[in-house]
């Protein structure tokens, strides 16, 4: 059944027509705009003005969303079969162009409301999605929506005259030219002359705040009334559009804006980006992921991504906002070792491919490719290169590529002016080739001789296939230094002799001891965490045969949810059918009352836990699983690809909450929850306790000293700490 279509009479809006200078390449749109969200419908009327590239054809194809019919007066658009393919049904249309004409004028109007659809849940920050929809709550128009008329392989801007109810505000990207109130409707004039991959159209019944940040203004759209959370984001934004206006140059916008919506969703566009209301509301994502949004106004939309060559935008945009606030608050080297536990524990051989083939997130494996490598692939120029010539290249590629679309080929070029040998081999090994190092110490031997005391063993390269140029990060532990001895080992071979001359004797050995490497690292090396345990590709749940049958119920429907959601390999059994847990999959043991809860005990340890009367505690404290949720993650004492849960929750009223929240809390090895929300209380991870890229060379038990100091690319500005 087709969805109803109300047709609008078409309003004029009377703003007077701006004069223009948009680019010679680009597809113009002059947009007028009606919304009826009560009706999910639409009225448009477009001018397309078309650059001299395409005027050199006789006729242009357009696509516009099945749901949209044009004026059936305008018959010099011809209906045409295609086999493109787009998010929604579209029909195509054929315009013949007369000698000398420039422009078309197109009118439509139809109902646009297609349904909300779940991603997939086993990785954090997963959202909803819809193609687009007009409703009483809201609006959401975007390319993918195809409610104006498409010109493939064309980038475009536009002037967009918006009449909307009264009392919505409409949102797009570029500048706001003019806002009014008319009646019983509002009007809006948008304008971005700048090149755009699409053209945005967000609405809804906003309060609106706003703030100067120098020539920039940032804005903050709520759907309720709030003061207090507009002015913290105001001020976020000034601080994150400073600090990376110093670091990579001019913003290339007017504007910044907040915009609330009526989903729970985390995009980034053009001047603006759409957080759901629960994400706006949490304290910690104004220094976390909203910088990021802010800083894809350089990287994805100030410089268009090359898809064909790779989506380089997300890698480079999570190293200079996730890792740059880490490593601001120095937790960047923990930061790195989850980031190479997660393709560790998500990557395997079937579900690995070279950056070069990353174009957005659709799972935990694409995650820890294209935002995961891809960080540790900016790290590790950065470290070829240094800061100084780092971050010259990132202001060279801004300036270079600024409105146009660039790949990886760009950025070599760009860093390569920059650097004093050839950097192909470099992007050739981690951009086009799958997989990672994985390296392996061996023959480690200290001598003292009329020189001094000597360092040598073997450094091997042990993955399958080819071998990786490599600079291996080293620190040694010297007897009497309070600070480490620190070089790099030139690894080009499969394996590779060194030899250390040392001023005093050495006492420790690390190998990348602060993760700067991009590789797969060994189990030994990373604390036992939850991403190891949702990243397994074979799974038994344990069910607790001893529980309420109220609990057991709350258990059975966690596990219907996580067979859907999070394993595509999963089996269970009850704790009484087992005599043994099997060892060739992970375990989650559920319920505090689970016959086999001692064997994750057991697996820990040395990490300090004990289980008496039911308690479990932990360094924090003790923990009783019929007032609090709490999660102990291990591995199997014999497989170390195996993970071991252990889920203690008694209170059946906090089990749906623990299955919608334990995949976003994937990198941590015990949880602590309360309440029936339920609230996470406790989190931490397990000190590494036996790392083969760590050896002892005395009896005695030496901890690493602390390595030089490596300062941040850049700090928020003065004055807004």
């Amino acid at each position: 059944m087709s969805l109803p279509r109300t047709f609008l009479c078409l309003f004029i809006i009377c703003f007077a027509k701006p004069a223009l200078s948009f680019a010679s390449n680009n597809i113009h749109h002059n947009l007028n705009v009606t919304l009826n969200p009560a009706e999910h419908s639409v009225e448009v009327s477009d001018e397309l003005t078309f650059p001299e590239v395409l005027l050199n054809h006789s006729s242009i194809i357009v696509y516009l969303n099945k749901s949209l019919t044009l004026d059936p007066k305008q018959n010099f658009a011809t209906v045409i079969s295609h086999e493109k393919q787009f998010p929604v049904p579209v029909r195509a249309y054929r315009l013949s162009l007369k000698k000398g004409q420039t422009s078309f004028v197109l009118r439509y109007s139809g109902a646009l409301n297609h349904a909300l659809t779940s991603q997939a849940e086993e990785y954090a920050g997963s959202f909803s999605e819809t193609a687009g929809m007009i409703t009483a709550e809201g609006v959401f128009l975007a390319g993918s929506s195809v409610w104006y008329p498409y010109v493939e392989a064309a980038h475009v801007s536009f002037s967009m005259k918006v009449k909307s109810p009264k009392g919505w505000r409409v949102v797009s990207q570029g500048d706001r030219l003019e806002q009014m109130d008319h009646g019983q409707v509002d009007l809006v004039l948008w304008q971005e002359l700048n090149p755009q991959e699409e053209i945005y159209l967000i609405a809804a019944p906003f309060h609106e705040y706003s703030k100067a940040v120098g020539k920039v203004e940032a804005m903050v759209f709520l759907r309720q009334e709030g003061r207090t959370l507009a002015n913290k984001y105001l001020e976020v934004t000034a601080q994150y559009i400073e600090m990376y206006r110093q670091l990579l140059g001019p913003y290339p916008y007017t504007k910044f804006a907040l915009v609330e919506n009526f989903w729970e969703t985390g995009y980034g566009m053009p001047s603006f980006t759409l957080l759901g209301p629960r994400v706006i509301r949490m304290p910690f994502i104004l220094h976390s992921s909203y910088p990021h949004e802010v800083l894809h106004n350089w990287w994805g939309n100030g410089v268009f991504v090359n898809y064909q060559q790779g989506n380089w935008a997300e890698g480079l945009t999570s190293y200079l906002a996730d890792h740059l606030i880490q490593q601001q608050r120095g937790k960047a080297v923990n930061f790195r070792r989850n980031i190479l536990q997660n393709y560790a524990d998500f990557v395997s051989d079937g579900r690995d491919f070279p950056l070069a083939e990353f174009t957005s997130r659709h799972g935990s494996s694409s995650e820890a490719i294209g935002y995961g490598k891809s960080q540790m692939f900016f790290h590790m120029l950065r470290q070829r290169l240094g800061d100084e010539r780092f971050v010259t290249g990132l202001q060279r590629f801004y300036r270079q590529y600024q409105f146009k679309q660039a790949g990886f080929d760009g950025l070599r070029q760009v860093f390569q002016t920059l650097s004093d040998d050839d950097l192909t081999p470099f992007f050739q090994q981690w951009i086009q080739r799958t997989g990672a190092p994985a390296l392996q110490l061996a023959d480690v031997t200290v001598k003292r001789d009329r020189n001094g005391w000597l360092l040598q063993g073997i450094l091997k390269q042990v993955q399958a296939g080819e071998s990786y140029q490599l600079a291996v990060p080293v620190a040694v532990t010297l007897e009497g230094y309070s600070e480490a001895y620190q070089t790099n080992l030139v690894l080009s071979g499969k394996q590779q002799r060194f030899s250390l001359r040392l001023a005093a004797k050495p006492m420790r050995l690390d190998i990348d001891p602060e993760f700067d490497l991009f590789r797969r690292v060994s189990r030994a090396e990373i604390p036992p965490a939850l991403s190891q345990a949702f990243g397994a590709e074979r799974v038994l749940l344990v069910l607790p045969s001893r529980a309420s049958t109220e609990t057991r119920f709350a258990y059975e429907i966690l596990v219907k949810r996580w067979r859907t959601a999070q394993f595509a390999n999963l089996e269970v059994a009850y704790d009484n059918t087992l005599e043994t847990l099997p060892e060739d999959r992970t375990v989650w043991l559920l319920g505090s009352q689970n016959l086999f809860a001692n064997e994750v005990i057991a697996a820990l340890a040395g990490q300090g836990i004990t289980h008496q009367s039911g308690a479990i505690q932990l360094k924090q404290g003790i923990f009783n699983p019929d007032q609090h949720s709490i999660v102990l993650t291990a591995r199997r004492h014999n497989k170390a690809t195996q993970a071991m849960v252990w889920l203690a929750a008694d209170r059946p009223q906090a089990i749906p909450g623990l299955a919608r929240k334990l995949p976003h809390y994937r990198k941590y090895s015990y949880l602590v929850f309360e309440g029936v929300e339920p609230s996470n209380v406790v989190k931490g991870q397990w000190p590494v306790l036996d790392s083969p890229m760590s050896v002892a060379l005395t009896p005695a038990a030496i901890k690493m000293p602390n390595l030089a100091s490596r300062p941040a690319l850049a700090q928020l500005p003065a004055g807004f700490e």
